[in-house]
C-alpha cells in the first residue's frame, strides 16, 4: 500500500472495496493495531 490518507468522522461508515490482492484487508489490520506498519504512521 502506498499513499493511502483519508480521515473518517465520527458518525460516519466506510466501505472497502477493491480487487482480490489490492490490501483492503492489511489496511483493517493496520487500523485495528494488528500490524503495524515498516514506514509511515497510522493514527486515530
Amino acid at each position: 500500500m502506498h499513499g493511502i490518507d483519508f480521515e473518517v468522522n465520527q458518525g460516519e461508515y466506510v466501505g472497502i472495496i477493491g480487487q482480490t490482492g489490492s490490501g483492503k484487508t492489511t489496511l483493517i489490520e493496520h487500523l485495528n493495531a494488528l500490524l503495524m506498519p515498516t514506514t509511515g504512521t497510522v493514527e486515530w
